[in-house]
């Protein structure tokens, strides 16, 4: 299953952004305490567009399959992840995430995107 929505590229939008994350995410068999990490990852990942983004947009997808809870924040700016905040970001979130994967396309006009992933317990 997978569910996308769009949000402003303003600090205003975190708020729903979490949210929606966490409803997702509670779908899924993954502990309180694995939502809030996720919860807080997505964030995290977030505050990178917010901070380095051009876009008016983010994209958020959230997808649950048997084996993972993936998240996948996007916009059409470029993605600007060399400055210290973002350095910081991402330290966070490889430490949360099970999965982390950051691809920049934006250079040839597609999306920046970076996918975070919760394994599920067997």
């Amino acid at each position: 299953m997978s569910v996308q929505r769009s949000f402003p590229v303003e600090a205003e939008a975190l708020s729903e952004v979490r949210h929606f994350v966490r409803d997702q995410a509670a779908a899924a068999p993954l502990s309180p305490v694995g939502v809030a990490d996720l919860v807080l990852a997505v964030s995290e990942a977030c505050s990178i567009f917010l901070h380095g983004g051009s876009a008016s947009k983010m994209h958020v997808r959230c997808r649950l399959s048997e084996q993972l809870v993936e998240v996948e924040v996007s916009d059409h700016g470029p993605l600007s992840i060399e400055a210290s905040p973002a350095q910081l970001a991402l330290q966070l979130m490889r430490e949360i995430a099970d999965e982390l994967e950051i691809i920049d396309d934006s250079g040839d006009r597609g999306p920046a995107r970076i996918r975070l992933a919760k394994r599920l317990p067997r």
